[in-house]
């Protein structure tokens, strides 16, 4: 598909996109800034951005569609749209890019984990699961890069993950209580996102220590072993 540009720079407009570069420049017969866009994901994020990008239109052609009488105030800030809220079934999760992005964003004064940003890049996809895990790599990166500069520019919000109860090994339910557990952020399997081990098991730690200081008094030495730790609070003796 032929995209144009409608940012006419002297040398053409040069676009770098996950595995691809593109060139937006005229040519001796067409002075529209042109280029060959077959990638999906691609078009998607050019046709995204309306200010630069657009369908190629007849030379000297403008489209318009409606004429509208000046207002005599200033027309109300739009309110940011939300991303259809997403509901994964027990045992499912989604694919993130972990390669390609960082953990998590700062953006307009707010921190966004890349487990809500995936969730929202999958909500607007329109996806199923299966079919967003079976996406490969760049289309998934693109998918949420297009979130990122949504959210960046106050377009759309997005909705943090809530925090998951995760069971320590030894704990059990009683009396159909929930179990006992640490308090994590929601990036593991409940959530449809794997959690990394390392921060899994400094968070049993933490729960563990506190759960020995409310036991005996006072925290167990710092370097008494994980499995040590969870006899002795089976035991109930230090």
């Amino acid at each position: 598909m032929k995209i144009e540009c409608i940012l006419h720079r002297e040398k053409g407009t040069v676009v770098e996109m996950p595995g691809k570069t593109y060139h937006f420049k005229p040519s001796e017969d067409d002075p529209r800034h042109i280029a060959e866009v077959t990638n999906e994901s691609h078009i998607e994020r050019f046709l995204q951005i309306r200010e630069a990008y657009r369908l190629p239109r007849t030379p000297g052609q403008e489209a318009v569609d409606e004429v509208l009488e000046p207002e005599s105030k200033a027309a109300p800030t739009p309110t940011p749209a939300a991303p259809p809220a997403v509901t994964l079934e027990p045992g499912q999760f989604l694919k993130t890019c972990g390669a390609t992005f960082p953990p998590s964003f700062d953006l307009n004064g707010a921190t966004y984990t890349l487990d809500e940003i995936t969730h929202a890049a999958f909500g607007q996809s329109g996806l199923t699961v299966e079919d967003w895990n079976g996406l490969d790599e760049e289309h998934r990166a693109t998918k949420i890069e297009i979130v990122l500069d949504e959210l960046e520019a106050g377009e759309i919000t997005v909705a943090k993950l809530p925090p998951k109860v995760v069971p320590l090994p030894h704990e059990t339910a009683q009396d159909g209580a929930a179990p006992l557990g640490t308090v994590e952020q929601a990036s593991g399997p409940a959530q449809g996102l794997p959690a990394l081990d390392g921060a899994a098991e400094q968070s049993e730690r933490a729960a563990l220590d506190a759960q020995y200081k409310e036991r005996f008094g006072k925290l167990p030495p710092s370097n008494m072993k994980l499995e040590t730790l969870k006899a002795k609070l089976a035991a109930g003796a230090e």
